[in-house]
C-alpha cells in the first residue's frame, strides 16, 4: 500500500477529488498553505494499492496545470548611504548620532547607512511559474481503519 501526497493549487482542487471520487478512490483534503508566493493550496492523502498509484498520478497530470504567480522577491539588501537632514531617499534623517537610523525630519550632522523604502528596497514585483501538483508517494507499513 502506498500513500500519495499531492499538493495542488486550489483551483484545481475541486476537479482532482471529482476525478478521484469517479474512479472509486478516497482522499482526504486538507488546506495548506506554501511555496515562494505564500498562495493557498490543498492538500491530497490518498491511501492506495501499489497498482493504482500510477493512475493517480495520471489524473493529477491530466488535471493540475501550471499557472503563472505574481508576487514580490527580494533582489538586494536595500541600503544606502545619506548626509545630513536626510538628503537620501528612504527613511534616513541623518539623526545626530551618525548612524543615519533616524526617522524624524530633524537636520542631522552625521552621515550614515540607514535602510530605504520604496523601489530602492530591492523589492520588485516579479513572475513565477508554480507547479500544476507537487506529489510524494510514500510506502504504507500498517493502515487500519477502525
Amino acid at each position: 500500500m502506498k500513500l500519495v501526497l499531492a499538493v495542488v493549487q486550489n483551483q484545481d482542487a475541486g476537479p482532482v477529488l471529482e476525478k478521484l471520487l469517479e474512479k472509486g478512490l478516497r482522499a482526504t483534503k486538507l488546506a495548506s498553505t506554501g511555496g515562494f508566493l505564500r498562495q493557498g493550496n490543498t492538500t491530497f492523502l490518498i491511501g492506495v494499492e501499489n497498482e493504482r498509484v500510477p493512475e493517480v498520478v495520471e489524473i493529477l497530470r491530466n488535471t493540475c496545470r501550471p499557472r503563472q504567480g505574481r508576487g514580490q522577491a527580494r533582489a538586494g539588501s536595500g541600503t544606502s548611504t545619506s548626509a545630513g537632514a536626510g538628503a537620501g531617499a528612504g527613511a534616513n534623517a541623518g539623526a545626530d548620532t551618525g548612524t543615519g537610523m533616524g526617522t524624524g525630519a530633524g537636520a542631522g550632522t552625521g552621515a550614515g547607512t540607514g535602510a530605504l523604502s520604496g523601489p530602492e528596497t530591492g523589492i520588485t514585483p516579479c513572475g513565477s511559474e508554480s507547479a500544476g501538483a507537487i506529489v510524494f508517494v510514500l510506502n504504507v507499513s500498517r493502515f487500519d481503519r477502525i
